[in-house]
């Protein structure tokens, strides 16, 4: 899965630098980790990348601004971690019985806006979970750019995956 996700973050900033430079190289870009745990492009510091993976999938982005991304498989999600890691709003949401979602598809899109956003902020799992609210999709803060934040949430019907990112404009990141 490690693997997986460098890969496929060096193809994101393949893609990426198409607009810049002709043709260029899978060869010619590295991976790297930087002090936080995130990922680092080498060679190109000014490309933002975020890599996750879940089981046999791995994905990765690359964008111009800070952006965070993350895919889970839905599956049975332990009820504790409602208790720990999602706000009263996010508990009540999920356990809903008006929603026609179901709870384990709520958790999942929970945990990966929640997973997207630390990674947006550079923090990973340093930062508190509870502190992130995706029903209203901040992060609990002095910091004004918080209230800027966007996250889209896709899911098949085994997986959820959200992106986070500032909001730069209607159209999303960069």
């Amino acid at each position: 899965e490690w693997l997986s996700g460098r890969v496929a973050a060096k193809r994101a900033v393949q893609r990426w630098l198409k607009d810049k430079i002709a043709h260029p190289s899978m060869r010619g870009i590295t991976i790297d980790t930087g002090q936080n745990g995130e990922p680092l492009c080498i060679e190109h510091p000014e490309v933002w990348v975020s890599i996750s993976h879940s089981h046999e999938n791995a994905l990765a982005v690359a964008a111009r601004n800070p952006i965070g991304i993350d895919i889970e498989r839905i599956s049975h999600m332990d009820a504790v971690l409602l208790r720990w890691y999602f706000t009263p709003k996010e508990r009540r949401l999920i356990n809903s019985k008006h929603h026609s979602i179901d709870r384990q598809t709520l958790m999942a899109e929970a945990w990966t806006a929640k997973e997207a956003v630390s990674k947006l902020h550079v923090q990973g799992s340093r930062i508190d979970f509870m502190q992130i609210d995706t029903v209203a999709i901040q992060l609990a803060s002095d910091d004004e750019s918080s209230c800027r934040i966007q996250v889209k949430t896709a899911r098949s019907s085994a997986y959820a995956i959200s992106v986070a990112y500032f909001q730069e404009s209607n159209d999303g990141p960069r």
